[in-house]
Protein backbone atom coordinates (compact mmCIF):
# COMPACT_ATOMS: atom_id res chain seq x y z
CA UNK A 1 0.00 0.00 0.00
CA UNK A 2 0.93 3.47 -0.82
CA UNK A 3 -0.71 6.22 0.02
CA UNK A 4 0.22 9.52 -0.72
CA UNK A 5 -1.75 12.52 1.57
CA UNK A 6 -1.61 16.23 0.49
CA UNK A 7 -2.36 19.00 2.98
CA UNK A 8 -3.98 21.20 1.34
CA UNK A 9 -6.77 18.96 1.09
CA UNK A 10 -7.09 16.19 3.69
CA UNK A 11 -7.83 17.52 7.57
CA UNK A 12 -6.34 15.83 10.44
CA UNK A 13 -10.04 13.57 11.04
CA UNK A 14 -9.63 12.09 7.69
CA UNK A 15 -5.74 11.49 8.34
CA UNK A 16 -6.38 9.73 10.84
CA UNK A 17 -8.95 7.18 9.66
CA UNK A 18 -7.15 6.57 6.78
CA UNK A 19 -3.75 5.58 9.14
CA UNK A 20 -6.06 3.38 11.30
CA UNK A 21 -7.86 1.66 8.51
CA UNK A 22 -3.86 1.24 7.46
CA UNK A 23 -3.24 -0.37 10.26
CA UNK A 24 -6.09 -2.85 10.31
CA UNK A 25 -4.88 -3.61 6.81
CA UNK A 26 -1.71 -4.47 7.23
CA UNK A 27 -2.15 -6.48 10.67
CA UNK A 28 -4.85 -8.55 8.75
CA UNK A 29 -2.40 -9.40 6.18
CA UNK A 30 0.13 -10.13 8.78
CA UNK A 31 -2.05 -12.77 9.80
CA UNK A 32 -2.65 -13.96 6.29
CA UNK A 33 0.78 -14.61 6.18
CA UNK A 34 1.64 -16.40 9.04
CA UNK A 35 3.00 -20.22 8.51
CA UNK A 36 0.79 -23.68 9.32
CA UNK A 37 1.98 -24.50 12.52
CA UNK A 38 4.36 -27.99 12.96
CA UNK A 39 4.29 -30.05 15.94
CA UNK A 40 7.55 -28.62 16.64
CA UNK A 41 7.20 -26.35 20.10
CA UNK A 42 10.78 -24.47 19.17
CA UNK A 43 8.92 -23.19 15.20
CA UNK A 44 6.12 -22.33 17.44
CA UNK A 45 7.71 -19.76 19.34
CA UNK A 46 9.60 -18.86 16.13
CA UNK A 47 6.39 -17.94 14.49
CA UNK A 48 4.83 -16.26 17.55
CA UNK A 49 7.82 -14.21 17.44
CA UNK A 50 7.72 -13.32 14.10
CA UNK A 51 3.81 -12.23 14.11
CA UNK A 52 4.36 -10.25 17.66
CA UNK A 53 7.25 -8.47 15.20
CA UNK A 54 4.80 -7.78 12.00
CA UNK A 55 2.61 -6.45 14.13
CA UNK A 56 4.72 -3.63 15.95
CA UNK A 57 6.33 -3.03 12.17
CA UNK A 58 2.13 -2.25 11.37
CA UNK A 59 1.91 0.18 13.92
CA UNK A 60 2.55 3.80 12.62
CA UNK A 61 4.63 6.76 14.37
CA UNK A 62 2.49 9.19 16.32
CA UNK A 63 0.78 12.03 13.90
CA UNK A 64 3.48 15.19 14.41
CA UNK A 65 0.74 18.42 15.64
CA UNK A 66 2.59 20.77 13.28
CA UNK A 67 0.45 18.51 10.19
CA UNK A 68 -2.84 19.88 11.17
CA UNK A 69 -1.51 24.04 10.58
CA UNK A 70 -0.84 23.22 6.70
CA UNK A 71 3.35 23.70 6.97
CA UNK A 72 3.46 26.87 9.60
CA UNK A 73 3.66 26.61 13.16
CA UNK A 74 1.44 25.96 16.23
CA UNK A 75 1.35 29.96 17.15
CA UNK A 76 1.72 31.38 13.64
CA UNK A 77 -1.55 34.59 13.79
CA UNK A 78 -3.64 34.12 11.05
CA UNK A 79 -3.80 37.27 8.99
CA UNK A 80 -6.47 39.19 10.20
CA UNK A 81 -5.05 38.97 13.61
CA UNK A 82 -1.76 40.82 12.20
CA UNK A 83 -1.72 45.00 12.26
CA UNK A 84 -0.64 46.24 9.01
CA UNK A 85 -1.29 50.27 8.57
CA UNK A 86 -1.48 51.31 4.67
CA UNK A 87 1.98 53.25 4.82
CA UNK A 88 3.16 49.31 5.49
CA UNK A 89 1.63 47.81 2.42
CA UNK A 90 2.33 50.97 0.27
CA UNK A 91 4.29 54.27 0.46
CA UNK A 92 2.27 57.25 0.75
CA UNK A 93 3.08 60.99 0.37
CA UNK A 94 1.55 63.80 2.11
CA UNK A 95 2.13 65.80 -0.94
CA UNK A 96 -0.37 68.65 -1.47
CA UNK A 97 -0.54 67.61 -5.12
CA UNK A 98 -1.51 64.12 -4.73
CA UNK A 99 -5.49 63.87 -4.64
CA UNK A 100 -5.85 60.14 -5.12
CA UNK A 101 -5.11 56.84 -3.08
CA UNK A 102 -6.01 53.58 -4.29
CA UNK A 103 -4.85 50.52 -2.72
CA UNK A 104 -5.85 46.97 -3.36
CA UNK A 105 -4.91 44.18 -1.42
CA UNK A 106 -5.26 41.14 -4.11
CA UNK A 107 -1.94 42.71 -5.98
CA UNK A 108 0.11 42.70 -2.49
CA UNK A 109 -0.71 42.51 1.22
CA UNK A 110 -3.31 43.28 2.82
CA UNK A 111 -4.67 46.27 5.14
CA UNK A 112 -6.14 45.24 8.32
CA UNK A 113 -5.91 48.73 10.43
CA UNK A 114 -7.20 52.24 8.61
CA UNK A 115 -5.12 53.99 11.51
CA UNK A 116 -6.55 56.66 13.60
CA UNK A 117 -3.94 58.98 12.66
CA UNK A 118 -4.36 58.17 8.77
CA UNK A 119 -4.53 61.79 7.87
CA UNK A 120 -0.84 62.59 8.51
CA UNK A 121 -0.13 60.13 6.17
CA UNK A 122 -2.14 61.20 3.26
CA UNK A 123 -2.53 64.74 1.22
CA UNK A 124 -4.13 67.56 2.91
CA UNK A 125 -5.91 67.85 -0.24
CA UNK A 126 -7.03 64.21 -0.64
CA UNK A 127 -10.00 63.95 -2.81
CA UNK A 128 -10.54 60.06 -3.50
CA UNK A 129 -9.65 57.53 -0.73
CA UNK A 130 -9.98 53.05 -1.66
CA UNK A 131 -9.17 50.43 0.13
CA UNK A 132 -10.55 47.53 -1.95
CA UNK A 133 -10.21 44.17 -0.86
CA UNK A 134 -8.47 43.91 2.45
CA UNK A 135 -9.47 42.93 5.78
CA UNK A 136 -10.19 46.28 7.22
CA UNK A 137 -12.74 45.51 10.28
CA UNK A 138 -13.50 49.33 11.44
CA UNK A 139 -13.77 52.54 9.63
CA UNK A 140 -11.42 54.76 11.39
CA UNK A 141 -8.67 57.62 10.59
CA UNK A 142 -11.13 59.86 8.40
CA UNK A 143 -11.90 62.90 11.05
CA UNK A 144 -10.08 66.28 9.52
CA UNK A 145 -10.56 65.04 5.31
CA UNK A 146 -12.46 67.83 4.36
CA UNK A 147 -11.64 67.21 1.08
CA UNK A 148 -12.62 63.67 0.44
CA UNK A 149 -15.18 63.26 -2.23
CA UNK A 150 -15.22 59.24 -2.73
CA UNK A 151 -14.45 56.62 0.20
CA UNK A 152 -14.55 53.06 -1.45
CA UNK A 153 -13.92 50.22 1.58
CA UNK A 154 -15.36 47.54 -0.90
CA UNK A 155 -14.80 44.32 0.08
CA UNK A 156 -13.25 44.54 3.65
CA UNK A 157 -14.88 42.79 6.97
CA UNK A 158 -16.30 45.97 8.23
CA UNK A 159 -19.55 45.72 10.57
CA UNK A 160 -20.37 49.16 11.06
CA UNK A 161 -20.47 52.55 9.32
CA UNK A 162 -18.37 54.96 11.71
CA UNK A 163 -16.28 57.81 11.32
CA UNK A 164 -18.38 59.79 9.24
CA UNK A 165 -18.86 62.50 11.23
CA UNK A 166 -15.12 62.94 11.60
CA UNK A 167 -15.44 64.44 15.65
CA UNK A 168 -13.80 68.09 16.10
CA UNK A 169 -11.54 66.92 12.68
CA UNK A 170 -13.87 67.86 10.66
CA UNK A 171 -16.60 66.44 9.19
CA UNK A 172 -15.71 64.46 5.65
CA UNK A 173 -19.42 62.42 5.42
CA UNK A 174 -20.59 66.33 4.41
CA UNK A 175 -18.26 66.49 1.94
CA UNK A 176 -18.46 62.96 0.42
CA UNK A 177 -20.37 62.13 -2.74
CA UNK A 178 -19.23 58.68 -3.51
CA UNK A 179 -19.04 55.98 -1.16
CA UNK A 180 -18.85 52.48 -1.38
CA UNK A 181 -18.77 50.20 0.88
CA UNK A 182 -20.26 47.30 -0.56
CA UNK A 183 -19.38 43.64 0.27
CA UNK A 184 -18.99 43.79 3.56
CA UNK A 185 -21.18 42.93 7.04
CA UNK A 186 -23.09 45.97 8.01
CA UNK A 187 -26.20 45.89 9.11
CA UNK A 188 -27.50 49.25 9.70
CA UNK A 189 -27.12 52.23 7.03
CA UNK A 190 -28.50 54.67 9.11
CA UNK A 191 -25.44 56.30 9.44
CA UNK A 192 -25.59 56.96 5.69
CA UNK A 193 -27.55 60.28 7.00
CA UNK A 194 -24.23 62.05 7.71
CA UNK A 195 -23.48 62.16 3.98
CA UNK A 196 -26.41 64.95 2.61
CA UNK A 197 -24.27 65.24 -0.31
CA UNK A 198 -24.11 61.65 -1.53
CA UNK A 199 -24.94 61.42 -5.31
CA UNK A 200 -23.69 57.66 -5.56
CA UNK A 201 -24.57 54.75 -2.83
CA UNK A 202 -23.32 51.36 -3.11
CA UNK A 203 -24.12 49.00 -0.04
CA UNK A 204 -24.71 45.55 -1.81
CA UNK A 205 -23.72 42.72 -0.54
CA UNK A 206 -24.02 42.93 3.23
CA UNK A 207 -26.67 41.93 5.88
CA UNK A 208 -29.02 45.05 6.07
CA UNK A 209 -32.91 44.00 6.70
CA UNK A 210 -33.95 48.07 6.82
CA UNK A 211 -34.01 50.53 4.29
CA UNK A 212 -32.93 53.73 6.72
CA UNK A 213 -30.56 57.10 6.55
CA UNK A 214 -31.63 58.16 3.17
CA UNK A 215 -35.09 60.02 3.51
CA UNK A 216 -32.60 63.97 3.25
CA UNK A 217 -30.35 62.68 0.91
CA UNK A 218 -31.83 64.53 -2.25
CA UNK A 219 -29.12 64.73 -4.33
CA UNK A 220 -28.96 60.67 -4.83
CA UNK A 221 -29.01 59.46 -8.11
CA UNK A 222 -27.48 56.03 -8.05
CA UNK A 223 -28.65 53.56 -4.96
CA UNK A 224 -27.11 50.08 -5.35
CA UNK A 225 -28.88 47.64 -1.73
CA UNK A 226 -28.46 44.72 -3.65
CA UNK A 227 -28.24 41.33 -1.82
CA UNK A 228 -28.94 42.29 1.41
CA UNK A 229 -32.26 41.18 3.44
CA UNK A 230 -34.21 44.09 2.64
CA UNK A 231 -38.07 43.06 2.81
CA UNK A 232 -39.95 46.34 2.84
CA UNK A 233 -39.22 49.34 0.10
CA UNK A 234 -39.82 51.37 2.84
CA UNK A 235 -41.98 55.10 1.17
CA UNK A 236 -40.78 57.31 4.42
CA UNK A 237 -37.35 56.53 3.02
CA UNK A 238 -37.61 56.90 -0.91
CA UNK A 239 -39.65 59.29 -1.02
CA UNK A 240 -37.50 62.38 -0.18
CA UNK A 241 -34.87 61.18 -3.28
CA UNK A 242 -36.31 63.37 -6.03
CA UNK A 243 -33.16 63.10 -7.93
CA UNK A 244 -32.64 59.21 -8.17
CA UNK A 245 -32.30 57.81 -11.38
CA UNK A 246 -31.44 54.24 -10.49
CA UNK A 247 -32.13 51.74 -7.98
CA UNK A 248 -30.84 48.52 -7.19
CA UNK A 249 -32.59 46.23 -5.12
CA UNK A 250 -31.97 42.64 -6.41
CA UNK A 251 -31.21 39.59 -4.60
CA UNK A 252 -33.34 40.63 -1.41
CA UNK A 253 -36.43 39.24 0.06
CA UNK A 254 -38.82 42.05 -1.36
CA UNK A 255 -42.63 41.53 -1.66
CA UNK A 256 -44.16 44.05 -2.83
CA UNK A 257 -42.68 47.13 -5.23
CA UNK A 258 -43.66 50.09 -3.09
CA UNK A 259 -42.43 53.79 -2.33
CA UNK A 260 -41.46 54.81 -5.48
CA UNK A 261 -44.61 57.48 -5.92
CA UNK A 262 -42.07 60.75 -6.36
CA UNK A 263 -38.91 59.00 -8.10
CA UNK A 264 -40.47 60.77 -10.94
CA UNK A 265 -36.62 60.73 -12.95
CA UNK A 266 -36.58 57.21 -11.86
CA UNK A 267 -35.07 55.13 -15.11
CA UNK A 268 -33.70 51.95 -13.85
CA UNK A 269 -35.24 49.96 -11.45
CA UNK A 270 -33.66 46.16 -10.55
CA UNK A 271 -36.06 44.05 -7.99
CA UNK A 272 -35.14 41.00 -10.02
CA UNK A 273 -34.25 37.64 -7.18
CA UNK A 274 -37.10 38.90 -4.72
CA UNK A 275 -40.02 37.67 -3.47
CA UNK A 276 -42.63 39.38 -5.83
CA UNK A 277 -45.91 38.12 -7.28
CA UNK A 278 -47.08 41.11 -9.09
CA UNK A 279 -46.17 44.47 -11.10
CA UNK A 280 -47.68 47.43 -9.48
CA UNK A 281 -47.00 50.73 -8.14
CA UNK A 282 -44.91 52.13 -11.07
CA UNK A 283 -47.57 54.60 -12.54
CA UNK A 284 -45.59 57.41 -11.25
CA UNK A 285 -42.48 56.29 -13.65
CA UNK A 286 -44.32 55.35 -16.92
CA UNK A 287 -42.46 58.50 -18.78
CA UNK A 288 -39.08 58.08 -17.53
CA UNK A 289 -38.19 54.26 -16.86
CA UNK A 290 -36.18 52.47 -19.15
CA UNK A 291 -35.19 48.99 -17.67
CA UNK A 292 -37.03 47.20 -15.59
CA UNK A 293 -35.28 43.73 -14.17
CA UNK A 294 -37.94 41.44 -12.59
CA UNK A 295 -36.15 38.11 -13.12
CA UNK A 296 -36.21 34.86 -10.64
CA UNK A 297 -39.59 36.69 -8.89
CA UNK A 298 -42.99 34.73 -8.38
CA UNK A 299 -45.41 37.11 -10.81
CA UNK A 300 -47.20 35.06 -13.08
CA UNK A 301 -49.38 36.39 -16.21
CA UNK A 302 -52.12 37.51 -13.92
CA UNK A 303 -49.64 39.38 -11.89
CA UNK A 304 -47.79 40.84 -14.99
CA UNK A 305 -51.09 42.30 -16.37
Amino acid sequence: WAVFFSASIVDYTTYRAIRMFLNNRITMSSDDQKEPPTASVQADNTIASDDENNKKQAVLSPLPLEWTKMGGTIDDPSPVDIVRYPWEVMEISPNPEETHLTIVGTAGQKITRMGSNLKDYVSPNLTHLVFRSHLIRTMEGLAGMKNLELLELYDNMIDELQDLDGGEGGLPGAGLKVLDISYNVIRDMTPVSLCPNLTELYIAQNKIKSISGLRHLKNLRKIDLGANRIRVMEEEELSGLENLEELWLGKNKIEKIAGLSKLTKLRRLDVQSNRLTKIENLAAQVDTLEELYLAHNGIDNEGAK
